[in-house]
């Protein structure tokens, strides 16, 4: 049987933090800071980028995912953009949409989210494209995912800088 670490002195675990924020019963609550919009976020308000590039994880990895989740929640805090064009979902997320995925087959309902405010539509690709690359290496993507990183980092590449005033 596996031993519980002990949680670093002064910090709270996140499943402690989530408890006490929940106890007045509302499904989400903001942690105030002056730089980070960390927000607990019900799965069923959080859509997936439109247009991913990327697959989901499946098989052994994503069982592995799973049960560490299970485990130990999910660790590191997906990043979201809020949306407007939507009715069905309030959010977009950028960053753990295998995170997101994993969580909800670890029966979780919602997790803390760093939610990103007034991002374009590009910044917003941007995040998914990098955070993506840090995730996995380029040799690891179908060649299909290759081709759509390539093409969508030379369209940002050579469209940064121009005036846009007619587009």
């Amino acid at each position: 049987m596996k031993k519980a670490r002990p949680t670093p002195k002064g910090a709270q675990s996140m499943e402690l933090l989530k408890q006490s924020v929940l106890q007045d019963g509302e499904p989400e609550h903001q942690l105030p800071s002056k730089k980070i919009n960390l927000t607990h976020l019900l799965f069923k308000r959080i859509r997936f980028f439109k247009g991913h590039p990327f697959r989901l994880y499946d098989g052994e990895r994503l069982a592995d995912m799973v049960e560490s989740i299970q485990d130990n929640g999910i660790l590191t805090p997906p990043i979201v953009r809020r949306i407007h064009d939507d009715p069905g979902c309030e959010y977009e997320m950028l960053a753990g949409h295998n995170r997101m995925n994993a969580g909800m087959q670890a029966g979780l309902e919602g997790t803390w989210c760093l939610v990103k405010d007034r991002l374009s539509d590009a910044d917003a690709l941007m995040y998914v494209i990098e955070t993506n690359l840090l995730q996995r290496s380029f040799q690891d993507l179908l060649p299909s995912e290759r081709a759509a990183v390539l093409a969508m980092r030379y369209l940002n590449m050579f469209s940064q800088g121009k005036r846009n005033e007619y587009h």
